[in-house]
């Protein structure tokens, strides 16, 4: 019985972190999140392993972040902040 509401809970605020955890990075949030950082678009890039021009088209809303390593380590700066 208690491993049963125990297990329940933890799906429950499972299912809660995944809901506020979204996925789509719009220009406004990359930006936001490297001018938190206190970062360059270089030092930005950098720290996501792409290119300068790529941090740049993401924040002009001409490209956005795929799906992979890029999206992990953009939820990992968006954590550092």
């Amino acid at each position: 019985m208690w491993e049963t509401a125990v297990s329940k809970r933890e799906s429950q605020v499972e299912t809660e972190l995944m809901s506020t955890l979204s996925l789509d990075f719009d220009a406004g949030r990359v930006k936001a999140i490297r001018v938190l950082l206190g970062e360059t678009q270089a030092e930005f890039a950098d720290r996501l392993s792409v290119s300068p021009d790529m941090v740049h088209r993401w924040e002009t809303g001409k490209a956005i972040p795929m799906r992979g390593p890029v999206l992990k380590a953009l939820l990992d700066a968006e954590a550092a902040v």
